[in-house]
């Protein structure tokens, strides 16, 4: 009889602990269900409660694309709250602000324009230059947080040096083109003058010479600066190319420079027929070049052929070298003959009417062909400059 009773009062026990859990979880359901947007009340819980958390899955989607391509973006972003304490920052930002005394000078101007805009409400746009390793120069875009978000900043970091540095070049350009044009323009002016004041015939046909010659200068440098746009500006139209068939035809545009000059030039076609994926018109320019270059900068009278042009293979490349046996190149100054107008000797340069754009050239043609140029060579010793590209696959 007890013992019936101990069962009846457990049972009465787990009876009122299961009524008084499922009161709560009809307390919660209906604080849930009365949370819900008005038209999803009378849809059953587990189904409204699905549809949210595809919802929020979704949200998460769309923030974790969101963060991928601001992680992505080589532009930093940041956020700094009112006490100027970092509050969120992208790749590229940490990699502008954390690390070296740069980065610690960046962050520093960061900060700086950070508290002017919290002091004034107004956004600002400051250029930041800084020397450490390597210099930088930053935009900086810094504005204030919108929307009730609360006091705080948002700042952009645009790493601006390279921009900067092609501007300069391009300003650079400009400038030695005008210097370049200018020459030969002042000196046909005077050289007319005096033609139309000339009395015999024999000062007529000295100063009709000085003419033609100052014309030919000022046609090769437009060629030239063609040249160089277009191959700055143009992908190359790439077919197969015999390589012994472009040393021939740059040999033969240079054969009346050198007879003028008194160089011989010699040919040794590769052994092989060696074939590559390029622009023929490019890459005859490009060997035409060196070759002038090699005949301007030879000394005439030397033993053996002065200039050689060959074509070879170098594992899966293909080498066009241009060897002469001219004044040479200093090392200090064979970083910078492939810039445009760079001269070794401007005297010697001028007086056969080189433009200083032909390895400028050189470079980009090899460039736009995923190959290299380079040069090797000592004063007194010549030079020998070798353009490597890749061979077409077979």
């Amino acid at each position: 009889m007890v013992a019936s009773a101990v069962v009846a009062i457990a049972a009465c026990g787990v009876a009122l602990r299961w009524r008084r859990r499922a009161t709560e979880a009809d307390g919660r359901l209906a604080a849930v269900r009365a949370a819900l947007p008005p038209g999803w009340r009378s849809r059953p819980v587990e189904t409204a409660v699905g549809d949210l958390v595809g919802r929020v899955d979704a949200i998460a989607d769309r923030l974790g694309i969101v963060e991928q391509a601001v992680g992505a973006s080589p532009i930093g972003l940041m956020m700094l709250d009112g006490g100027l304490a970092v509050t969120f920052a992208s790749a590229a930002a940490r990699a502008m602000v954390e690390g070296g005394a740069t980065e610690t000078a960046t962050m520093a101007r960061v900060r700086r324009a950070a508290e002017k805009v919290l002091a004034t409400g107004e956004p600002r746009d400051e250029r930041i230059e800084l020397f450490g390793r390597r210099r930088r120069v930053l935009r900086q875009l810094v504005a204030p947080l919108g929307n009730g978000a609360g006091p705080g900043v948002t700042v952009h970091l645009i790493d601006i040096t390279e921009r900067e540095h092609l501007e300069a070049m391009r300003r650079d350009f400009v400038a030695n083109v005008s210097h370049e044009l200018k020459t030969p323009l002042g000196a046909l002016s005077v050289l007319a003058e005096a033609l139309a004041d000339a009395e015999n015939d024999a000062t007529r046909h000295r100063l009709a010479t000085r003419v033609r010659t100052e014309a030919g200068r000022m046609s090769e440098l437009v060629r030239n600066l063609l040249d160089l746009s277009l191959v700055e500006s143009e992908d190359p139209e790439t077919m197969p190319v015999d390589l012994g068939d472009v040393i021939d035809e740059a040999a033969r545009g240079v054969a009346i420079l050198a007879d003028a000059s008194g160089v011989t030039v010699a040919t040794e076609p590769p052994e092989t027929p060696l074939v590559v994926a390029a622009d023929r018109r490019q890459l005859v320019s490009a060997v035409s070049n060196l070759l002038d270059n090699a005949v301007t900068h030879s000394i005439p009278g030397a033993a053996g052929p002065e200039v050689v042009v060959r074509g070879r293979r170098d594992g899966v490349h293909a080498v066009i070298e241009v060897e002469d046996h001219g004044i040479g190149i200093a090392l200090d100054q064979q970083d910078r003959i492939f810039e445009r107008f760079y001269r070794v000797d401007r005297g010697r340069s001028r007086h056969r009417g080189g433009t200083g754009l032909g390895l400028a050239i050189v470079r980009h043609v090899a460039m736009s062909h995923h190959g290299t140029v380079e040069v090797e060579s000592s004063p007194g010793n010549g030079s020998t400059f070798r353009i490597r590209i890749p061979l077409e696959a077979s």
